[in-house]
């Protein structure tokens, strides 16, 4: 909603409303940002990235959950490098780190990119050297 001026997003929203096609698909964002791409209708952002602004949502998310030392040590080095709607790949410094995340904060993470990306989004961890 921060991309789109108000006006649109309402006549947009009740031109997809109904739509047999919108079923199949996964994010409601693509989906959105689509039909706005097909009528021409350009983002005005803070960023045109979406998977950059929806993980600093699930990063601030995790961060207001969890000590600050733990959340610079374990997270703020991850990056995230794709997300298609289906699954976000995130980029790892080591497998102990995977391996400590999934270890002790694999609660806070799901449910913080549960929250950012929707329910059915998948993590595939890519160590940084691969």
């Amino acid at each position: 909603m921060i991309d789109y001026q108000g006006e649109f997003i309402e006549s947009l929203l009740k031109a997809m409303h109904n739509e047999e096609s919108l079923s199949k698909k996964i994010s409601a964002d693509l989906v959105f940002r689509d039909w706005a791409q097909r009528r021409k209708v350009l983002p005005t952002p803070q960023t045109t990235d979406i998977k950059t602004t929806l993980w600093r949502r699930c990063s601030n998310e995790i961060k207001a959950q969890i000590p600050t030392q733990e959340f610079a040590k374990w997270f703020e080095p991850l990056v995230i490098i794709s997300y298609d709607g289906a699954i976000m790949q995130l980029r790892v410094a080591s497998q102990a780190q995977v391996q400590y995340i999934e270890q002790n904060y694999i609660q806070v993470l799901r449910s913080s990119i549960q929250s950012a990306f929707g329910a059915s989004i998948g993590v595939r961890y890519i160590l940084k050297n691969q």
